[in-house]
C-alpha cells in the first residue's frame, strides 16, 4: 500500500513538472511571437500638447530606420565588397521602410546568371524592395556602423576568388606629390691634396586623377642627370599599367634596357592575394554536400563546403615552391576519401588561365643619347 501510494504521488510530481513546462514554454513562444509584431500605446509616451501624437507603428516590426540615404559598407555573407549608397523609403502602408535594391547594390551581391534574368531583377527601377526581389536574403542594417549585413545562399551567387574586390570598387587615391632624397658627401686627402665627391639622388612623384608622374634623377660633379621620367595610368581591363616616356623595361627574363617610348606591362597587384604566385588547381568530385579540406605539410592551408558534383579549387595562396597537397573528402555520411597533388613551382611560373606580359616601344637610351 505505501510503495503504491508512493508511486501516484511520482507520477502527481511528474505530472506537475510537465505541465509547469508546457505553461513556460507556451509563454515563450508568446514572447516570441509577440516580438516579432509587437504594439505600442502611444498614451504612455509623453508629447508636447498641441502636436502630433507620436507615430508608434514604424517600431512594431523591430528597430526601424528612418527613411533617407546611408552611404555604407556592404558585407555580404561575412565579407566586405565595398561602399555604395543605400536608400530606404517608407512603405505603401507608411507603417515600416524598406531597403530598396539599386543597380549599384546589385553590381556588389555577386549573383548568378540564372538569379539575374528574373523578370524582377531586369526591370528594377524606383524603389525595388530587396525582400520582394531576393526573397531568400536576409538584411540587417546598422545605422552606428553605416554598416549592411546580407546573408544568401551559396547557390544563388558566382564564385569568387578570396580577397576578389571589383574593379569597380577600385580608388585611385587623392592627389598627392612626394619627394625622396639620398644625400652623401665624400672627403678623401692624398698627399696633402683634399677633394670632395657630392652625389644626390632624387626620386619624385606626384599623383592626380589616376594618372601617376614619376621621376628619377641625380646630381654629380658632372651636373643633373636625368634616368627616368614617365606618366602612368592604370588599365584596369587589362589587368596592366600604360607608362609613357623614358623608362625601363622589365628584366625578369632578360636584361632590362633604356627607351624613350610606351609600355603596356601586366600589374599582379590588380589581382586578388590568393591569385598572385603559383599554386596548382584542384580538381575533384563529391557524391554529396561535402567538405574539402586541403592540407600541405601536416597544415591545413584551404577548407570549404561544395555540393555534389565535381568540384574545382583554383584560389589557393601560394606556400614556397613545392610541398605535395594532400585533398581529403568528407562526404555528408561521414566517408572521407583523400588524394595527392604534386606541386612545384619555379619563379616565373603562373596559374592556369593568367598569363604576365610586356610590351615596350621606343627610342633606345643610352648614357647622355
Amino acid at each position: 500500500m505505501k510503495k503504491k501510494c508512493q508511486a501516484q504521488r511520482t507520477m502527481a510530481g511528474r505530472s506537475s513538472l510537465l505541465l509547469y513546462f508546457s505553461i513556460l514554454f507556451g509563454l515563450m513562444a508568446r514572447n516570441i511571437q509577440a516580438a516579432t509584431d509587437a504594439e505600442f500605446n502611444p498614451a504612455f509616451l509623453q508629447h508636447i500638447p498641441g502636436e502630433s501624437v507620436i507615430d508608434v507603428k514604424k517600431f512594431s516590426h523591430g528597430e526601424p530606420v528612418p527613411a533617407g540615404e546611408y552611404y555604407s559598407d556592404i558585407w555580404l555573407n561575412g565579407e566586405w565588397k565595398g561602399r555604395t549608397v543605400l536608400y530606404f523609403q517608407a512603405s505603401v502602408d507608411m507603417d515600416r521602410t524598406v531597403l530598396c535594391l539599386t543597380p549599384e547594390l546589385l553590381s556588389l551581391l555577386d549573383l548568378n546568371e540564372e538569379v539575374l534574368k528574373k523578370e524582377v531583377m531586369r526591370k528594377i527601377s524606383g524603389c525595388t524592395d530587396i525582400s520582394s526581389a531576393l526573397p531568400a536574403a536576409r538584411t540587417r542594417f546598422i545605422p552606428s556602423e553605416l554598416r549592411l549585413n546580407i546573408d544568401l545562399p551559396q547557390a544563388l551567387l558566382i564564385h569568387r576568388p578570396r580577397g576578389y574586390i571589383s574593379p569597380a570598387q577600385w580608388q585611385t587615391g587623392v592627389p598627392a606629390a612626394f619627394v625622396n632624397y639620398n644625400l652623401n658627401n665624400y672627403r678623401y686627402r692624398v698627399a696633402g691634396t683634399q677633394e670632395d665627391k657630392t652625389y644626390l639622388g632624387i626620386r619624385a612623384g606626384l599623383n592626380v586623377e589616376g594618372f601617376a608622374l614619376r621621376h628619377r634623377g641625380n646630381w654629380s660633379a658632372g651636373g643633373y642627370r636625368s634616368t627616368e621620367t614617365s606618366i602612368q595610368h592604370d588599365v584596369a581591363a587589362l589587368r596592366g599599367q600604360l607608362t609613357a616616356g623614358d623608362f625601363s623595361t622589365g628584366g625578369e627574363l632578360m636584361e632590362n634596357i633604356s627607351l624613350r617610348g610606351m609600355k603596356l606591362a601586366s600589374d599582379d597587384r590588380m589581382l586578388p592575394g590568393s591569385l598572385r604566385g603559383y599554386a596548382p588547381v584542384v580538381h575533384g568530385v563529391a557524391s554529396s554536400n561535402a567538405k574539402v579540406t586541403i592540407r600541405q605539410n601536416g597544415n591545413i592551408i584551404y577548407e570549404t563546403t561544395v555540393p555534389a558534383g565535381p568540384f574545382t579549387v583554383s584560389d589557393l595562396y601560394p606556400s614556397g615552391y613545392g610541398g605535395d597537397l594532400t585533398v581529403i573528402i568528407t562526404e555528408a555520411d561521414g566517408q572521407t576519401r583523400l588524394f595527392t597533388v604534386p606541386f612545384a613551382s619555379v619563379a616565373q611560373l603562373v596559374r592556369p588561365g593568367y598569363i604576365r606580359y610586356q610590351i615596350s616601344s621606343g627610342r633606345y637610351r643610352y648614357a647622355d643619347n
